[in-house]
């Protein structure tokens, strides 16, 4: 938890101070209203929350009583009178660390309550680790891994069997092994399995073991993963590389909880917590007969699908600090990332997700010294810039214009002796000639945009870009 809120002042002071609280390595939120306020607490858990005692024509008390505040977090109050009833405040909470600091505070003031605020954050998150220990390897205050938590908080319970979807490197295992610490067999076995990882030959006896002398090779009896997780939960990885002739045996064993060794003569009972995941589209896969529908419908009691790294908001920045701060820790180091890192983090669209992340972070660690800025990076983002909107414009401006059920961009230099008639002004873009690529691609940008009533993923595919891309290009116009 890194957040540090600013609540109110005008906006340049917030600025300010927000670039003040990021020099000690947190990050800085702001709010004009104690509206705004709520509503960024809703979405993001935070440190510390700098209170401006003027918000909204209100005393610092009565903005406070509005704000969700959280035990263990600290609360500075931003005012040049130091009243008896902040003094009070300060002195009569137990759970609630205060302070007060003037609006225009010199930077020993500042150093000291950053610092503190620093220190405090150390003792919350580890407060809050011991108290949501199932959740302790799993980062991220997005609301989307909000619900992700919410979901495992309910299933974990039950013996209900659980499929986990979501793109490689986004943390399935994570939840797999969340959920069993949550369940009432969390004292006994977690077992791991990749399907994908078993050679075919050799799968029915990794999953439901095999006798003596069953087949060649097998000199000795074999234990499957399901005795070996009895009592317990499995977790069985890209299910649905699982072969098609072995899904009926996993199936029958799901559904009587006895299986039968390769090479034995009475059946074993086993009482087995299945969770299952996969990267694929389990849908897709039973279309292609890689997948038994039965199966699917079996293990899917109850999805929980994963976000993607790219649709995560802030998360990205958290986990980042959080690996650099695993190496530092090991490493007795003290590098920090840069706002030239963090800048390059949030560009990229990150593919392999937080595994990813996570091995880019070690990379920048071993080659750069205590300021860690990430040029590694630069590879990666230029390869995902590749493909610009003029690259996009010439794709589809070669379209059949007689599909209209798919709309294109095209771009048409114009002079004073350009005939306009017959161009239809919906979907051409006219710029002058001797306009820059910069306010060309600006405008195409725009247009495009305004054409799909706003809607992103549809214009950036037919830009030719990424979501992340269209994106940042409309943060940079903002600023």
């Amino acid at each position: 938890m890194h957040n540090v809120l600013i609540v109110g002042l005008d906006r340049k002071a917030r600025h300010r101070l927000a670039a003040a609280i990021e020099q000690y390595g947190l990050d800085a939120r702001t709010a004009g209203t104690v509206s705004q306020a709520c509503d960024e607490m809703d979405r993001h858990a935070m440190a510390a929350v700098m209170i401006d005692c003027g918000v909204d024509d209100a005393s610092g008390l009565q903005a406070l009583a509005t704000l969700p505040l959280q035990p263990h977090q600290t609360v500075v109050f931003l005012s040049d009178d130091k009243g008896d009833a902040l003094a009070d405040a300060i002195t009569t909470s137990d759970s609630t660390m205060f302070e007060l600091l003037p609006r225009d505070a010199g930077e020993a003031d500042l150093d000291r309550v950053l610092k503190s605020i620093k220190r405090s954050r150390g003792d919350a998150d580890g407060s809050a680790k011991r108290k949501s220990k199932s959740f302790e390897s799993m980062l991220g205050n997005s609301p989307e891994m909000l619900e992700v938590y919410n979901m495992i908080a309910k299933v974990a319970p039950t013996d209900a069997s659980v499929l986990i979807c979501g793109e490689s490197g986004t943390g399935k295992e994570l939840v797999a092994s969340a959920i069993h610490d949550r369940s009432e067999c969390s004292s006994k076995p977690f077992v791991a399995v990749n399907c994908g990882a078993i050679a075919e030959n050799l799968i029915e006896s990794e999953l439901f073991g095999h006798k003596k002398g069953a087949f060649t090779g097998a000199d000795k009896d074999r234990t499957g993963v399901f005795e070996l997780a009895h009592n317990g939960t499995l977790f069985l990885d890209e299910i649905t590389e699982m072969p098609v002739d072995v899904q009926a045996r996993f199936l029958r064993v799901l559904e009587t909880g006895t299986l039968r060794k390769l090479g034995a003569e009475k059946e074993t009972t086993v009482n087995v917590r299945v969770v299952a995941a996969t990267n694929r589209g389990t849908k897709e896969a039973v279309e292609q007969g890689r997948f038994r529908e039965d199966l699917m419908y079996r293990l899917a009691v109850f999805p929980i699908t994963l976000p993607p790294l790219r649709e995560r908001d802030d998360d990205v920045i958290l986990l980042a600090s959080h690996f650099l701060s695993l190496h530092n820790k090991k490493q007795k180091t003290e590098k920090r990332l840069t706002d030239q890192a963090k800048e390059r983090i949030r560009r990229y669209d990150w593919p392999g997700n937080v595994r990813q992340l996570r091995n880019m972070i070690h990379r920048g660690y071993i080659l750069e010294g205590s300021e860690v800025s990430l040029d590694c990076l630069d590879d990666l983002l230029d390869d995902d810039e590749t493909g610009s909107c003029g690259d996009a414009v010439n794709a589809h401006a070669d379209k059949d214009d007689s599909d209209s059920t798919e709309k294109s961009a095209s771009i048409r230099a114009v002079d004073e002796t350009t005939d306009n008639s017959g161009v239809d002004s919906d979907t051409v873009l006219e710029v002058e000639v001797g306009t820059t690529i910069d306010e060309a691609e600006k405008q195409l940008i725009l247009k495009t945009l305004d054409e799909f009533e706003g809607n992103k993923t549809e214009a950036a595919k037919v830009l030719g870009i990424s979501v992340k891309t269209l994106y940042n290009r409309l943060n940079d116009y903002e600023k």
